[in-house]
């Protein structure tokens, strides 16, 4: 199944419902290409869902983006998050979320949960945020910015939640920049949160080209709460700077690189 596609002509506007956009219950190898989902026409605006995608725990092997030209969703504009995964096994690649379609403007997901909005939050086990690629952001990576809620202010672009959550991967992409790599307006409070008992969930990592940019969020570009949220890995993302690991973010108020909250036994 495959909803949307790569050419412009292929592309769904889904916007506008009470609950999900798309919401995928039993379904293996589904793809969703191309499509703007909790914005107008022009991609320019919100006309929110309540969530963008919800992928529920029957669900695996889903594709949302893909690492081809075309095939990136723009997600946007809905009142509680971008992408929920409780499912196992699926991939999330090249979408802008949080943004506008032109990849600089923002039109922020936004929740008034305990943690605010999210771009993309993972319940589910063995799930890729992005992929391996040369450059953060392109390809396989998503760019994920200015998710949140003015009141309280709170939001994060990709948040892990839960033990089930275990063999997640976080890769190559930019967290909190726009596509150019400069800070961005909004109110992404966290780059990356872990909770609630998150373990085995590996941000970045030793290999070539799996590296984030993780920088310009709020308070925190990493941040891991709770005594159970462990065993987790954080290697080789530059945080805090901009894509090229040469310069801070220019206006950038964030106040803690990497903010471990009484937790232990995470790298």
């Amino acid at each position: 199944m495959t909803i949307g596609g790569t050419a412009s002509s292929a592309r769904n506007v889904i916007s506008g419902n009470a609950r999900h956009g798309i919401n995928l219950t039993g379904t293996t190898g589904a793809t969703v290409q191309g499509n703007y989902i909790g914005l107008n026409a022009a991609g320019t605006a919100a006309l929110g869902n309540q969530t963008g995608v919800f992928i529920t725990s029957t669900s695996t092997n889903t594709i949302i983006g893909g690492a081809v030209v075309g095939a990136g969703n723009v997600i946007g504009g809905n009142t509680e998050g971008g992408i929920a995964i409780d499912g196992n096994n699926n991939t999330v690649q090249g979408n802008y979320i949080g943004l506008k379609a032109d990849g600089l403007g923002t039109v922020p997901n936004r929740g008034t949960g305990t943690y605010g909005a999210y771009g993309i939050h993972v319940t589910g086990a063995n799930n890729l945020i992005g992929g391996s690629t040369a450059t953060p952001g392109t390809g396989a990576g998503n760019i994920i910015a200015a998710n949140g809620n003015t009141s309280p202010v709170l939001g994060s672009g990709v948040w892990v939640s839960t033990a089930a959550s275990s063999g997640t991967r976080i890769e190559g992409n930019v967290i909190g920049l726009n596509t150019v790599g400069t800070g961005v307006s909004g109110f992404q409070v966290r780059g990356v949160l872990l909770t609630d008992g998150a373990t085995g969930v590996t941000i970045g990592g030793t290999a070539a080209g799996v590296r984030n940019v993780i920088s310009g969020n709020g308070q925190s570009n990493i941040e891991v709460i709770g005594l159970t949220t462990t065993a987790n890995l954080i290697a080789g993302n530059y945080i805090g700077t901009t894509a090229a690991g040469t310069a801070a973010i220019a206006g950038a108020d964030t106040n803690y690189g990497v903010y471990f909250n009484t937790t232990t036994g995470n790298t």
